[in-house]
Protein backbone atom coordinates (compact mmCIF):
# COMPACT_ATOMS: atom_id res chain seq x y z
CA UNK A 1 0.00 0.00 0.00
CA UNK A 2 2.96 2.36 0.97
CA UNK A 3 4.29 1.59 -2.56
CA UNK A 4 1.38 2.78 -4.61
CA UNK A 5 0.07 -0.93 -5.57
CA UNK A 6 -2.22 -3.43 -4.82
CA UNK A 7 -1.76 -7.07 -4.59
CA UNK A 8 -3.25 -7.46 -8.71
CA UNK A 9 -0.76 -4.89 -9.75
CA UNK A 10 2.19 -5.74 -7.33
CA UNK A 11 5.48 -6.03 -9.72
CA UNK A 12 7.33 -9.44 -10.18
CA UNK A 13 10.71 -7.19 -10.15
CA UNK A 14 9.58 -5.49 -6.78
CA UNK A 15 8.53 -8.81 -5.42
CA UNK A 16 12.02 -10.06 -6.59
CA UNK A 17 13.93 -7.24 -4.73
CA UNK A 18 12.16 -7.31 -1.65
CA UNK A 19 12.95 -11.40 -1.05
CA UNK A 20 16.66 -10.42 -2.11
CA UNK A 21 16.84 -8.19 0.16
CA UNK A 22 16.85 -11.05 2.77
CA UNK A 23 13.25 -10.94 4.20
CA UNK A 24 11.87 -14.22 4.63
CA UNK A 25 9.54 -14.94 1.82
CA UNK A 26 9.33 -18.30 3.05
CA UNK A 27 6.40 -17.14 5.20
CA UNK A 28 4.47 -15.89 2.12
CA UNK A 29 4.99 -18.57 0.26
CA UNK A 30 1.13 -20.33 1.35
CA UNK A 31 -0.53 -17.29 0.97
CA UNK A 32 0.94 -16.54 -2.41
CA UNK A 33 -0.13 -19.98 -3.41
CA UNK A 34 -3.65 -19.66 -2.46
CA UNK A 35 -3.61 -15.80 -3.67
CA UNK A 36 -2.91 -16.97 -6.93
CA UNK A 37 -5.81 -19.91 -6.69
CA UNK A 38 -8.22 -16.97 -6.02
CA UNK A 39 -6.96 -15.18 -9.15
CA UNK A 40 -5.92 -12.81 -6.81
CA UNK A 41 -2.11 -12.21 -7.81
CA UNK A 42 0.45 -13.65 -10.60
CA UNK A 43 3.22 -13.43 -8.29
CA UNK A 44 5.68 -16.57 -7.73
CA UNK A 45 8.50 -17.39 -5.59
CA UNK A 46 8.16 -17.12 -1.60
CA UNK A 47 11.45 -17.98 -0.40
CA UNK A 48 14.97 -16.24 -0.10
CA UNK A 49 17.81 -17.27 -2.43
CA UNK A 50 19.85 -19.90 -1.20
CA UNK A 51 22.98 -19.00 0.79
CA UNK A 52 24.60 -22.47 -0.20
CA UNK A 53 26.48 -23.21 -3.71
CA UNK A 54 24.01 -23.37 -6.91
CA UNK A 55 24.93 -25.96 -8.77
CA UNK A 56 25.59 -25.30 -12.65
CA UNK A 57 26.16 -26.98 -15.65
CA UNK A 58 28.73 -27.09 -18.10
CA UNK A 59 28.12 -24.95 -21.23
CA UNK A 60 28.44 -27.86 -23.49
CA UNK A 61 26.34 -29.49 -21.78
CA UNK A 62 23.72 -26.83 -21.12
CA UNK A 63 23.69 -26.24 -25.30
CA UNK A 64 23.51 -29.91 -25.66
CA UNK A 65 20.28 -29.66 -24.37
CA UNK A 66 18.93 -26.40 -26.09
CA UNK A 67 20.15 -27.92 -29.58
CA UNK A 68 17.78 -30.98 -28.06
CA UNK A 69 14.78 -28.97 -27.41
CA UNK A 70 15.20 -27.03 -30.88
CA UNK A 71 15.10 -30.49 -33.00
CA UNK A 72 13.45 -32.59 -31.39
CA UNK A 73 9.74 -31.91 -32.79
CA UNK A 74 8.53 -35.53 -30.65
CA UNK A 75 8.41 -33.12 -27.30
CA UNK A 76 5.13 -31.24 -26.92
CA UNK A 77 5.97 -27.80 -28.32
CA UNK A 78 4.81 -26.40 -24.85
CA UNK A 79 7.45 -28.85 -23.38
CA UNK A 80 10.08 -27.41 -25.72
CA UNK A 81 9.21 -23.41 -25.26
CA UNK A 82 9.11 -23.77 -21.28
CA UNK A 83 12.44 -25.82 -21.43
CA UNK A 84 14.36 -23.16 -23.67
CA UNK A 85 13.51 -20.27 -21.51
CA UNK A 86 14.83 -22.10 -18.62
CA UNK A 87 17.89 -22.84 -20.54
CA UNK A 88 18.50 -20.08 -22.76
CA UNK A 89 17.21 -17.10 -20.45
CA UNK A 90 17.55 -19.09 -16.94
CA UNK A 91 14.37 -18.27 -16.22
CA UNK A 92 12.55 -20.55 -13.27
CA UNK A 93 9.81 -22.60 -14.45
CA UNK A 94 8.08 -21.37 -11.96
CA UNK A 95 7.75 -18.11 -13.81
CA UNK A 96 6.92 -19.60 -16.78
CA UNK A 97 4.63 -21.52 -16.25
CA UNK A 98 2.85 -18.35 -14.61
CA UNK A 99 2.60 -16.18 -18.03
CA UNK A 100 -0.47 -14.85 -19.50
CA UNK A 101 -0.90 -14.97 -23.12
CA UNK A 102 -0.43 -11.20 -23.79
CA UNK A 103 3.39 -11.27 -22.48
CA UNK A 104 3.87 -13.12 -26.16
CA UNK A 105 3.63 -11.67 -29.49
CA UNK A 106 4.18 -13.02 -32.74
CA UNK A 107 4.03 -9.40 -35.04
CA UNK A 108 4.53 -11.89 -38.15
CA UNK A 109 8.19 -10.66 -38.32
CA UNK A 110 9.58 -11.43 -35.05
CA UNK A 111 8.15 -12.86 -31.52
CA UNK A 112 8.64 -11.25 -28.61
CA UNK A 113 8.43 -12.27 -24.80
CA UNK A 114 8.00 -9.65 -21.99
CA UNK A 115 9.79 -11.41 -19.17
CA UNK A 116 10.54 -7.77 -17.20
CA UNK A 117 10.10 -4.33 -18.07
CA UNK A 118 10.90 -4.42 -21.89
CA UNK A 119 10.38 -7.28 -24.60
CA UNK A 120 13.18 -9.66 -25.85
CA UNK A 121 12.88 -10.57 -29.15
CA UNK A 122 13.12 -14.65 -29.79
CA UNK A 123 15.71 -15.80 -31.95
CA UNK A 124 13.95 -17.65 -34.97
CA UNK A 125 14.21 -21.23 -33.81
CA UNK A 126 13.11 -20.20 -30.84
CA UNK A 127 10.01 -17.90 -32.02
CA UNK A 128 9.28 -21.00 -34.37
CA UNK A 129 8.52 -23.16 -31.34
CA UNK A 130 6.36 -20.31 -29.83
CA UNK A 131 4.60 -20.25 -32.95
CA UNK A 132 3.77 -23.88 -33.18
CA UNK A 133 2.60 -23.81 -29.36
CA UNK A 134 0.51 -20.13 -29.93
CA UNK A 135 -1.29 -22.20 -32.87
CA UNK A 136 -2.32 -24.76 -30.22
CA UNK A 137 -3.30 -22.66 -27.47
CA UNK A 138 -5.39 -20.33 -29.86
CA UNK A 139 -7.90 -23.25 -30.06
CA UNK A 140 -11.52 -22.98 -29.17
CA UNK A 141 -10.74 -25.23 -26.44
CA UNK A 142 -7.91 -23.41 -25.34
CA UNK A 143 -9.98 -20.67 -23.71
CA UNK A 144 -7.67 -19.15 -20.96
CA UNK A 145 -5.67 -16.23 -20.38
CA UNK A 146 -2.61 -18.26 -19.39
CA UNK A 147 0.50 -19.08 -22.09
CA UNK A 148 0.97 -22.65 -20.55
CA UNK A 149 -3.00 -23.83 -19.78
CA UNK A 150 -2.98 -26.33 -16.78
CA UNK A 151 -5.64 -29.51 -16.57
CA UNK A 152 -7.75 -27.79 -14.45
CA UNK A 153 -10.10 -24.68 -16.45
CA UNK A 154 -8.73 -21.48 -15.11
CA UNK A 155 -5.00 -22.07 -14.31
CA UNK A 156 -2.07 -22.32 -15.22
CA UNK A 157 0.31 -26.01 -15.66
CA UNK A 158 2.14 -26.63 -12.41
CA UNK A 159 5.79 -26.06 -12.41
CA UNK A 160 5.81 -29.65 -10.90
CA UNK A 161 3.99 -30.70 -14.09
CA UNK A 162 5.98 -28.83 -16.19
CA UNK A 163 9.15 -30.15 -14.51
CA UNK A 164 7.91 -33.87 -15.09
CA UNK A 165 7.26 -32.96 -18.55
CA UNK A 166 10.78 -32.02 -19.20
CA UNK A 167 12.46 -34.81 -16.60
CA UNK A 168 11.17 -37.50 -18.78
CA UNK A 169 12.40 -35.95 -21.31
CA UNK A 170 16.04 -35.85 -20.00
CA UNK A 171 15.80 -31.91 -19.43
CA UNK A 172 17.51 -30.77 -16.18
CA UNK A 173 16.26 -27.39 -15.93
CA UNK A 174 17.96 -26.44 -12.48
CA UNK A 175 21.56 -26.01 -12.51
CA UNK A 176 20.78 -25.11 -16.78
CA UNK A 177 19.01 -22.20 -15.30
CA UNK A 178 22.27 -20.84 -12.75
CA UNK A 179 24.63 -21.40 -16.03
CA UNK A 180 22.69 -19.24 -18.19
CA UNK A 181 22.29 -16.15 -15.69
CA UNK A 182 25.53 -16.48 -15.12
CA UNK A 183 26.44 -16.77 -18.71
CA UNK A 184 24.13 -13.48 -19.28
CA UNK A 185 25.46 -11.87 -16.48
CA UNK A 186 29.25 -11.70 -17.94
CA UNK A 187 27.95 -9.82 -21.37
CA UNK A 188 24.90 -7.59 -20.01
CA UNK A 189 24.75 -4.68 -17.50
CA UNK A 190 22.98 -5.59 -14.69
CA UNK A 191 20.25 -3.08 -15.02
CA UNK A 192 19.74 -4.58 -18.89
CA UNK A 193 19.04 -7.74 -17.84
CA UNK A 194 17.14 -6.91 -14.89
CA UNK A 195 14.64 -4.99 -17.74
CA UNK A 196 14.68 -7.98 -19.80
CA UNK A 197 14.37 -10.88 -17.51
CA UNK A 198 12.14 -9.19 -14.83
CA UNK A 199 14.65 -10.02 -12.08
CA UNK A 200 16.39 -7.38 -9.67
CA UNK A 201 19.27 -5.15 -9.93
CA UNK A 202 20.11 -6.46 -6.81
CA UNK A 203 19.96 -9.86 -8.46
CA UNK A 204 21.49 -8.97 -11.52
CA UNK A 205 24.55 -7.46 -9.11
CA UNK A 206 24.47 -11.11 -7.23
CA UNK A 207 25.09 -12.71 -9.86
CA UNK A 208 27.41 -10.55 -11.79
CA UNK A 209 29.84 -10.30 -9.56
CA UNK A 210 30.95 -13.88 -9.25
CA UNK A 211 31.80 -13.63 -12.84
CA UNK A 212 34.40 -11.04 -12.37
CA UNK A 213 32.61 -8.79 -14.65
CA UNK A 214 31.95 -5.12 -13.20
CA UNK A 215 29.40 -2.91 -14.95
CA UNK A 216 29.05 -0.57 -12.35
CA UNK A 217 30.64 2.27 -14.59
CA UNK A 218 28.23 1.29 -17.99
CA UNK A 219 27.12 4.57 -18.86
CA UNK A 220 22.98 4.87 -19.24
CA UNK A 221 21.88 4.97 -22.42
CA UNK A 222 19.68 7.95 -23.48
CA UNK A 223 17.85 7.31 -26.98
CA UNK A 224 17.29 11.50 -26.99
CA UNK A 225 20.55 11.76 -26.98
Amino acid sequence: TASGYTLATFPQHEYDHYIAAGNAGERLAGFLSWARSQRLTTLTGGSSPARTHRPELAEEQRWATARRLLIDDTLPASTRIIGLLAVTYGIAVTRIVSLTLDRIVDSGDEVTITLGNDPLILPDPIADIARAHLAAAGSPFANTRWLFPGRRPGEHLTARVAAASLGRAGVETRAAQTSALLDIARHTPRSVMADLLGISIRHASQLANPTGRDWIDYPALDPTE
